[in-house]
Order: structure tokens, then C-alpha cells, then sequence
């Protein structure tokens, strides 16, 4: 997923996967869903979660898990925080803020 595409600054709440019948609401899932693990390209993560793309190419990369008997899906759960658009050609690509300046509600 190139989130570098639109964002500067975004947050990651979660990356998970679960089966796809429970997001129709063909089947009951008690279970949480399980997390997956990401790796993250030309970004740097500041704090847990909260993440900077040094360039437009930023890019997280999700290995799939293993094929199972039913079809699964990956949920990726984020927030935009700061958008190429709202930023100024003078500081692009490489942008830094304060932590006063970025606002995360926890």
C-alpha cells in the first residue's frame, strides 16, 4: 500500500486479518481478529504507530499469511494526519515536525 502517495504524517491503529464470511455476516467469529505484521519503506515511525513517509514512495508491504480452507481478508486500520496536498513545495519531500505540531488522539 503506497501510503506515501497522499500522506506525509499518518497513524496505524492495525493491521489484521480474519474471514471474509464474518465481514458479510455469514458467520459468527468470536475470535479477535489476528494481527500481521507489516514492513514499512522510506518512512520512519516516530513514536508506536505514528509514521513520517520521507518521500511519495513510501510504501508498507503486507505478507499474506498462509492460504487456510476459507477465504480470509486483511483490514488495515489508519489515520491520515498529514497530507502532501496541505504541505508546501518549500518543505517537500522532507518534512519535519514538532510534537506539538502533531496532534494523535490516543
Amino acid at each position: 500500500i503506497q501510503m506515501g502517495a497522499e500522506c506525509v504524517w499518518w497513524e496505524l491503529a492495525s493491521i489484521t486479518r480474519s474471514p471474509v464470511a464474518t465481514l458479510k455476516g455469514g458467520a459468527v467469529n468470536e475470535e479477535p481478529p489476528a494481527p500481521v505484521d507489516g514492513v514499512f519503506d522510506a518512512m520512519t515511525e516516530h513514536a508506536p504507530g505514528l509514521f513520517e513517509c520521507t518521500t511519495r514512495e513510501g510504501l508498507v508491504m503486507i505478507t499474506p499469511p498462509a492460504l487456510g480452507p476459507e477465504p480470509e481478508m486483511i483490514e488495515m486500520v489508519f489515520r491520515p494526519i498529514l497530507k502532501w496536498s496541505e504541505v508546501g513545495a518549500a518543505t517537500a519531500p522532507h518534512l519535519t515536525l514538532s510534537a506539538s505540531q502533531v496532534e494523535v488522539a490516543i
